[in-house]
């Protein structure tokens, strides 16, 4: 039975955790409406001026409420309660101050805990790019509903072995759409899924490497299933990706400039930029030189935070300018409807705009992204190898040889055809 009351260091009490609704753990529970954790803290040094009594916190968790599946929801509120339960009492996090008293400990995840619950907990404690979270979480909307229906979902997480997820993605595959169909409720994309390709099957094993890397840091598992030649990748054909040509790189400028000159302008800003589109929607006004030409990102890669700096184009000035005037220091450069803002916006949006503005009136199949691998083939022309990977924030050419450069294997075709070694 759970205390009442929660006795913590320094003096300080709070209430247990409670949730609402009360029915959480039931299966009658909804999920129309918010749920909360919430409870009362007291620090005897935090008085009310007037009556001098010790002055309550009410504090409110409510980041489960981001799951829209109940078994997931259920899941993820148990273990906030779990954690929340852990940082007061055992690494005297204080609420009001937002900081612990004593240098935090590892948090461990108990090695009973379910698999399903387990990578759950994994995603909350993944840290890195946003992006890298959303991933697993879209990956997890057909993972866990694959979990119940093989019933592997009640396994003990220290209980899993390589063989394990070879038979999870194996039947995923198999039974592909049946798990589309449990999982439709769940999917954030909204997207219609299609068929378990090797290609799905090898991101599905990825995104569970990483979370099972977790695990293993907070002492789930004492090692990765999904390492080795266990669980193997599939052999996927690499498709030649489509890259936007000069010729229809003029048709959508001409288009955008009279339909939506603000969307043409982030295009034209993305392209010179060399960047990525999470660098160029996290950027502030603050972080942009027009005076020296450069920009700043943060760059988050490998686990690893660290600044950059890259350079503006002459051509983009203009952009640029036109782009930040009259925004204030802290605005996102392109916030809300692309103009400077308060508001950070997902990188999805751009997707979603380039179809409804260049894929669907102009008929081109390109990608968005192929705007990054035209500018660098280009600056390799011009450049080479080390300025362009310099300016798309690589440490080495060996991504812009690899994969940026979308015209290097016809340079190189060209050369061989001008070889004269005679017999």
């Amino acid at each position: 039975m759970q205390p009442k009351k929660l006795f913590l260091s320094g003096g300080c009490w709070c209430s247990y955790p409670s949730v609402t609704p009360d029915n959480w753990k039931t299966a009658k529970a909804s999920i129309r409406k918010a749920w909360r954790i919430h409870y009362r803290f007291y620090d005897p040094k935090i008085t009310d001026p007037k009556t001098g009594k010790v002055k309550p916190k009410q504090v409110t968790i409510q980041s489960m409420n981001k799951y829209t599946d109940l078994k997931q929801r259920q899941a993820a509120t148990q273990f906030l309660i779990e954690d929340t339960v852990h940082m007061l009492t055992r690494e005297s996090y204080h609420p009001v101050k937002k900081e612990v008293a004593t240098p935090a400990l590892v948090i461990t995840i108990p090695r009973d805990t379910p698999f399903d619950t387990a990578l759950l907990m994994a995603m909350e404690k993944m840290q890195g790019a946003d992006s890298t979270r959303r991933d697993l979480r879209c990956v997890l909307n057909y993972v866990l509903p694959a979990l119940r229906h093989f019933r592997m979902d009640i396994m003990e997480i220290q209980e899993v072995e390589s063989h394990h997820i070879v038979a999870l993605l194996d039947g995923m595959q198999k039974e592909w759409k049946v798990i589309n169909r449990l999982g439709e409720k769940t999917y954030v994309n909204k997207a219609k899924p299609g068929p378990f390709s090797d290609a799905k099957y090898n991101r599905y094993r990825a995104n569970l490497q990483l979370a099972f890397k977790v695990l293993k840091k907070y002492g789930a598992i004492k090692h990765n299933p999904i390492t080795g030649e266990d669980v193997e990748e599939r052999k996927v054909a690499k498709e030649v990706r489509q890259v936007l040509t000069k010729e229809e790189r003029k048709r959508i400028k001409t288009h955008l400039a009279e339909e939506n000159p603000v969307f043409g302008r982030f295009v034209e800003i993305f392209f010179h930029s060399s960047g990525r589109r999470t660098e160029l929607l996290a950027m502030k006004v603050k972080d942009v030189d027009l005076i020296n030409q450069t920009y700043r990102v943060l760059v988050k890669k490998g686990g690893l935070y660290k600044y950059q700096e890259r350079t503006i184009k002459n051509i983009a000035v203009p952009l640029w300018r036109e782009q930040i005037k009259e925004a204030l220091p802290d605005d996102y450069v392109f916030s809300r409807r692309l103009v400077p803002g308060p508001a950070m916006i997902r990188e999805d949006q751009i997707d979603k705009r380039w179809r409804r503005w260049v894929k669907s009136p102009l008929g081109i199949t390109s990608d968005f992204y192929t705007l990054k691998h035209g500018n660098t083939s280009e600056l390799v022309d011009s450049l080479g190898d080390e300025a362009a990977a310099q300016q798309a924030g690589h440490t080495s050419t060996a991504m812009v040889v690899s994969i940026y450069d979308h015209s290097r294997k016809q340079r190189e075709h060209e050369r061989l055809k001008r070889a004269n070694n005679a017999f």
